[in-house]
C-alpha cells in the first residue's frame, strides 16, 4: 500500500495545528489541569473529622 505525500500532508498539517494551539496556550492548559487535579485531591482527601 502506497501512502504518498498528498495523503500525509493534510494529517501532518492538522497535527501541527493542534500542537501550535497547545503551545500558544500551554500555561493556561497546565494551570487548568493543576486546578482540576487540586480540586479532585481536595474532594477525595481524608480531612473528614469523623473518620
Amino acid at each position: 500500500m502506497y501512502i504518498g505525500p498528498d495523503t500525509v500532508v493534510p494529517f501532518a498539517s492538522a497535527l501541527a495545528a493542534i500542537a501550535g494551539f497547545a503551545l500558544m496556550f500551554w500555561r493556561r492548559l497546565v494551570g487548568a489541569v493543576r486546578l482540576a487535579a487540586s480540586a479532585v485531591k481536595r474532594r477525595f482527601s481524608n480531612t473528614d473529622p469523623e473518620r
